[in-house]
């Protein structure tokens, strides 16, 4: 019997023993016997999330918007991107940003665990075939991450990457408001000016 047994698009390799000599594995396709170098076979003792891309989105799939719980970002029919509802404080190089991140977006590690629970929030990723890639949000104690529903994976993230992404985007400068400074008193007239010096010392 094979040690291992591949199936994808319809064709199965079944994966046999090594030659003792020359340390290639048999492989067994379509009544044909080869004898290929022992890369494959190791592989396929891995966890599943580490043949599995750690790209939030797949590279070769334009994206035609997003929609999370309070704003949809969808690019219209002159490729300009519009947030709905409008934000008149988000400029196009605002959106651009946040989508690049996205595009650009990588887990940390990607692991395959069942999830029950229906309370989360989601992001949907649209594509440009009409297909999408929805995201269940989980921000719960231990490190945040993202799980897809229908491959049962969850995709975990640093903190920054994950709230960036989450969170929606955000203006990249703000205006000076000259009302939200801190108002501090003058000193009065002979006070010192003097300000103690912090000294830091090693406890090793």
């Amino acid at each position: 019997p094979p040690a291992a047994v591949i199936q994808f698009d319809g064709a199965e390799f079944d994966f046999g023993a090594t030659d003792p000599l020359s340390g290639k594995r048999y492989v067994l396709h379509n009544h044909t016997l080869y004898l290929i170098d022992d890369f494959i076979y190791p592989m396929l003792h891995a966890d599943i999330g580490a043949l599995v891309s750690r790209r939030l989105i797949p590279a070769s799939s334009p994206v035609t918007g997003f929609e999370l719980a309070n704003f949809r970002l969808l690019r219209s029919d002159n490729s300009n991107w519009e947030i709905h509802p409008e934000n008149p404080n988000l400029s196009a190089v605002d959106l651009q940003t946040w989508i690049d991140d996205w595009l650009g977006a990588q887990a940390i590690l990607v692991e395959q665990k069942p999830m029950s629970g229906k309370d989360s929030e989601f992001v949907t990723v649209y594509f440009e075939k009409g297909n999408s890639i929805r995201y269940r949000i989980l921000n719960r104690g231990e490190e945040p991450a993202l799980y897809r529903d229908d491959l049962g994976l969850q995709y975990s993230l640093g903190r920054e990457t994950f709230y960036n992404l989450v969170t929606g985007p955000l203006p990249m400068t703000d205006e000076f408001d000259p009302d939200s400074m801190i108002k501090v008193d003058a000193p009065p007239p002979g006070a010192s000016t003097y300000r103690p010096s912090l000294d830091i010392v090693s406890t090793d």
